[in-house]
């Protein structure tokens, strides 16, 4: 059995893809608070728990749930202040465009949330 903690970034991002986000937030807390997690893998762990509710500014902070808000609000963060290793793995924004440009005009979201990484190199 392999354990988290034990993970490459490529093994993570993989946890990340078949991990069922009804089970809470444990498992996607400890693969962004591992070393070896990518920016891409933080990023896609944004959206996949719904990162894009907080970009458009759509929560309700009284009625949402707790961990959500908490989780969601510690990774966007640590995504803004760089965290996360630099990446090796492919990443698309699952955004159409009229979405980036609603957000990039009306919400000022900084680009990395905005931008695929379609090179093997990381750039920010």
């Amino acid at each position: 059995m392999i354990y988290i903690k034990d993970m490459d970034s490529k093994q993570l991002d993989c946890m990340l893809d078949l991990y069922n986000w009804d089970n809470g937030f444990r498992i996607p807390e400890q693969i962004i608070s591992n070393p070896n997690c990518e920016m891409v893998t933080a990023l896609k762990a944004f959206y996949l728990a719904d990162g894009y509710r907080l970009l458009t500014r759509e929560l309700n902070l009284n009625s949402d749930n707790k961990q959500w808000i908490e989780f969601i609000s510690m990774l966007y963060k640590k995504i803004c202040d760089n965290d996360f290793r630099n990446s090796e793995i492919l990443f698309k924004v699952p955004l159409i465009k009229i979405q980036i440009h609603k957000l990039r005009e009306h919400y000022n979201v900084p680009n990395i949330f905005l931008q695929s990484y379609k090179s093997a190199i990381f750039r920010i």
